[in-house]
């Protein structure tokens, strides 16, 4: 039987896991919810690989900004995917922002219900957060039936 720190911190890693699979359960779902939201006309105001610096190191990203109007209200975003995330590998980001060229017309899928809410590219995500939550949530339970 393990210690009460143990015990605790097994639960938290458990629960962890648990809110990263609803994260990404909700953000799946409303990815592809956002293949049928209507389109505006937007333009790219700017695109670029973007240095990420965290307690990793530094990785990659690729920064879209664009600007679009519904009602006669402006909006600005920089959403390409949920989840998008970021890598030490520059390839992936790179063809990203070759496909959104400074000055691009591009169609912006936007929440009817919230028309900042938006994104460039609906029903893409990456699998990692999904993933994560498995991973700690598979611990977080073997190391609780272990130190039970």
């Amino acid at each position: 039987m393990g210690s009460t720190v143990d015990v605790v911190l097994s639960g938290v890693a458990a629960l962890s896991g648990l809110g990263l699979l609803v994260k990404a359960t909700r953000d799946r779902i409303k990815s592809n919810r956002a293949l049928a939201w209507p389109t505006a006309e937007g333009r790219v105001l700017d695109s670029r690989l973007r240095e990420v610096h965290d307690h990793d190191g530094t990785t990659w990203q690729a920064y879209v900004l664009y600007e679009y109007t519904v009602n006669s209200v402006s909006y600005r975003s920089d959403v390409l995917q949920l989840e998008a995330g970021s890598s030490s590998f520059t390839k992936g980001a790179q063809k990203t922002i070759a496909r959104y060229p400074i000055g691009s017309v591009v169609p912006v899928y936007y929440n009817p219900e919230a028309p900042a809410d938006a994104m460039l590219e609906p029903g893409k995500m990456t699998w990692f957060v999904f993933l994560g939550g498995i991973l700690f949530l598979i611990v977080g339970i073997a190391a609780l039936i272990h130190n039970l």
